[in-house]
């Protein structure tokens, strides 16, 4: 694996270790951090790891093993998911081309089915970036949001008898069409599809951590925050802050992926593919999807009706192992944070005077 491919793929993790030492107490994760780095070291024949090495207690040796066996199997995942994004042409001559976009990434994107959404605004609303949403409330009384308009009440509820959830099916009591993008609400049940739509927030991320100069989708993200922060200048909004800028320019950049994902991915399956909306009806000025290394393969290339036929199978295998890996690392995550709780436990200095004593 190259060095670049090396840097992607960690800049695409959302739960890295330098992420888990911000959930965790900082001190104690650190600790925990240079038990590993000691344990990889000695694996190593003391030849790898950092230069900075700590003694492992003796009680804490099978804990630290453990873990460094779920982040080398976790690492040796990430490449195989390489592997197998490597056979598909959307992969080769786009996805990889993306600054921010590594194997794990690619590999989300290749579980969907882009045949089923004919348009991109379906894209939109299966990943909850649609603009417009429905309110129903149902029989038995439970308040969704959607965005498409449902006969029967789609929300998982707990049945009584057999104490098991499933799919509501009650009638609809009332129905509301809303010209605005879904938003939490207490007690309301938003229907989409969740896991899809952390994958995009999580890429978008990664895009806000790429450097303005080589990515694309960094300098689309600093032009829609400022745009956003010079529009409430303009309009004197003072409610509106700079997470509220962040916020919008995050949605926008995730959508515009997904636009140019869609129409690139139809294109080179040879499937009918519309032009944006803002382009159509001149609002705003749409842009022509880009890569960061500057080739232009993706623009002209044609999937065979041998590629197209493998397709369905690959996806199918793909989402197993996809599923797999995100299970793996939450057992990663968890044995992480199990850690440093220990470390919290065992080395927390003892209150010489708790509260309620003289």
């Amino acid at each position: 694996m190259s060095e670049e491919d090396e840097n992607r793929e960690d800049s695409e993790s959302p739960d890295d270790d330098s992420e888990l030492e911000k959930k965790a107490n900082g001190k104690y994760a650190k600790m925990v951090q240079d038990m590993v780095s000691t344990m990889e070291w000695e694996e190593g024949g003391k030849k790898g790891g950092k230069k900075k090495h700590v003694d492992i207690p003796e009680d804490m040796r099978v804990m630290i093993w453990f873990y460094t066996r779920l982040l080398d199997t976790e690492h040796t995942f990430q490449r195989k998911l390489q592997s197998m994004v490597s056979e598909q042409p959307i992969y080769n001559n786009y996805l990889k081309h993306i600054r921010g976009i590594g194997p794990v990434f690619a590999a989300n994107l290749l579980t969907i089915d882009i045949s089923k959404y004919d348009t991109i605004s379906k894209l939109w609303a299966d990943t909850g970036y649609s603009a417009v949403h429905w309110e129903s409330v149902c029989t038995k009384g439970h308040h969704f949001m959607s965005t498409s308009k449902y006969n029967t009440c789609p929300v998982r509820a707990l049945d009584e008898e057999t104490k098991k959830y499933k799919v509501c099916g009650a009638g609809m009591e009332e129905a509301v069409f809303i010209n605005a993008p879904m938003k939490r609400r207490h007690g309301w049940v938003m229907i989409q599809n969740r896991k899809r739509k952390m994958t995009i927030w999580k890429i978008v991320q990664s895009f806000i951590k790429q450097p303005s100069d080589r990515s694309w989708y960094r300098r689309f993200y600093d032009k829609m925050k400022a745009k956003e922060l010079e529009k409430a200048a303009e309009l004197e909004k003072k409610d509106i802050t700079k997470g509220h800028a962040n916020n919008r320019a995050i949605r926008k950049v995730a959508k515009r992926f997904l636009a140019n994902f869609h129409i690139i991915y139809r294109q080179q399956l040879g499937l009918k593919i519309r032009e944006p909306w803002v382009d159509e009806h001149k609002k705003h000025i749409y842009e022509e999807p880009e890569v960061d290394d500057k080739t232009v393969v993706f623009k002209t290339y044609k999937y065979t009706e041998d590629e197209k036929k493998k397709l369905e199978e690959f996806r199918a295998g793909l989402q197993q192992n996809v599923d797999s890996f995100y299970q793996l690392q939450k057992l990663r995550i968890q044995a992480f944070n199990r850690i440093v709780d220990y470390v919290a436990t065992k080395y927390k200095p003892k209150d010489s005077n708790p509260k309620g004593t003289a």
